[in-house]
C-alpha cells in the first residue's frame, strides 16, 4: 500500500499539516524549522512517498508536469527539440511526460486524456504534419481545452489563437541553394523523402532560390524517395543506391540538398563508391545538424534550424502562460532562423 502524508507525520512526530506544508511548498506564516523539513524529506524517500496527483489537484496544488506529443517518426532534430525543452522545465521546477502517436490519432486522443487526468499544466504538441484523416477542426478540438499549449512547427488548426515556434525552413533551403550557385554549381538537385508539409516547404525554398538566380526551374532535378507502399526508401541504401546514380547520371547534376543528414550521409556513401567525388565532382548539403554530420567524410555541410533556441523560447511562453503573463503578439508566432553550417562536403 502506498505511503501516506500520515504516515510520514506519524513516523517523525509531527502533524499531517507539517508534512503537507513542507512537500507542497506551500508559503505560509507558518515556521517550519529547516530540520523538520529535513525530517520530513528523509522520511518521504524512506516510506517511497509518491503524491497523489488526484489530491492535489483537488487541493488546488499545481502538478509541476508538463505533457508533449510526438510523433514516432518525427525527425531526429524534433527530439532535440524535446530535450532542450526538457531541461528548461527542470531549470524551473517542471517535470516532462512525453507520448509518441505512432502515426494513430486514437493515441493521440488517449494521451491528451490522461494529460487531463494527471493535471498536465501545460503540453507541447510537436506537430510533424499530423495526418490522421481527421480534420483541422477535429484536432482543434481536442487541444482547445488546454489552456497552456505550444506547437513547434505551424499547426493544421483553422484558427490564430495559438502559439508556436518554428524554424524557417523555406529560408534555409533558399540559402543553401543560393549558397551552392554563388560555388559556381550550376545542375543543383534536391532530395525529398515525402510530400509533408515541412518538405513541401523546403521544396517552395529550392524552387525560389532556383528563380531568384535566373534559373529555368527543371522538375527533373526533384528526387522524390517515397513509394507507394509507404516504404521509407532512403533507409535502404540498395534501394536507394539506383535511384541516387540513374537521378545524377540523366540530369547531370553537380551538386545535392538532401532533406535530413542521413539521406545526406547515405548519398555522399553512394557517390563515393562510385568513383564520384565529393564535393569535387557533386557537392552535398544535408538537413538538421545533427551529430552524424561530423563523421561523414568528408565532414557534411548542413543546416542547423537551432533546436536549442527554439526550446528555449517554448519554455518561456509556456512559463508565461503558467503565470497568467502578458504575451506579445510576436511571441505567439515565433520564427527561427537557421544557420548553414559549411563543412568539407561543400
Amino acid at each position: 500500500m502506498a505511503a501516506t502524508i500520515k504516515d510520514i507525520a506519524k513516523k517523525i512526530g509531527v502533524t499531517h499539516t507539517t508534512v503537507s506544508l513542507v512537500l507542497n511548498r506551500k508559503n505560509t506564516p507558518v515556521r517550519i524549522s529547516k530540520a523538520t523539513i529535513d525530517k520530513v524529506l528523509e522520511a518521504a524517500k524512506e516510506l517511497n512517498y509518491t503524491p497523489n496527483s488526484a489530491a492535489r489537484q483537488l487541493a488546488g496544488v499545481s502538478s509541476k508536469l508538463i505533457g508533449a506529443i510526438i510523433d514516432s517518426k518525427a525527425p531526429t532534430m524534433y527530439y532535440d527539440f524535446l530535450s532542450g525543452i526538457e531541461r528548461g522545465l527542470a531549470s524551473n521546477g517542471y517535470r516532462f511526460m512525453i507520448g509518441q502517436s505512432h502515426g494513430e490519432w486514437e493515441r493521440v486522443r488517449a494521451y491528451i486524456d490522461d494529460f487531463h487526468a494527471r493535471g498536465i499544466e501545460g503540453v507541447v504538441c510537436v506537430s510533424y504534419d499530423y495526418d490522421f484523416g481527421t480534420t483541422a477542426q477535429q484536432i482543434a478540438e481536442q487541444f482547445g481545452d488546454f489552456k497552456n499549449l505550444i506547437f513547434l512547427g505551424e499547426p493544421k488548426i483553422e484558427t490564430n489563437n495559438y502559439c508556436c515556434v518554428m524554424a524557417d525552413i523555406e529560408n534555409a533551403t533558399y540559402q543553401a541553394v543560393t549558397y551552392l550557385f554563388k560555388n559556381k554549381r550550376k545542375n543543383i538537385g534536391i532530395i525529398l523523402t515525402s510530400h509533408k508539409l515541412p518538405l513541401l516547404k523546403r521544396l517552395n525554398g529550392y524552387k525560389r532560390a532556383v528563380s531568384d538566380n535566373q534559373k529555368k526551374m527543371d522538375e527533373e532535378l526533384i528526387l522524390w524517395t517515397e513509394n507507394p507502399e509507404k516504404e521509407d526508401v532512403y533507409l535502404n541504401i540498395d534501394k536507394l543506391k539506383p535511384l541516387v546514380l540513374e537521378f545524377i547520371k540523366k540530369k547531370k547534376v553537380d551538386a545535392l540538398i538532401c532533406c535530413n543528414d542521413c539521406l545526406a550521409a547515405m548519398s555522399i556513401t553512394i557517390l563515393r563508391e562510385n568513383g564520384i567525388r565529393v564535393p569535387n565532382d557533386i557537392a552535398v548539403i544535408g538537413y538538421d545538424n545533427t551529430e552524424l554530420s561530423k563523421y561523414t567524410y568528408p565532414t557534411l555541410t548542413t543546416i542547423d534550424q537551432r533546436s536549442d533556441e527554439m526550446a528555449k523560447h517554448a519554455v518561456n511562453i509556456l512559463m508565461k502562460m503558467i503565470n497568467k503573463e502578458t504575451i506579445l503578439d510576436e511571441e505567439r508566432k515565433k520564427i527561427i532562423q537557421p544557420k548553414l553550417i559549411i563543412r568539407n562536403s561543400a
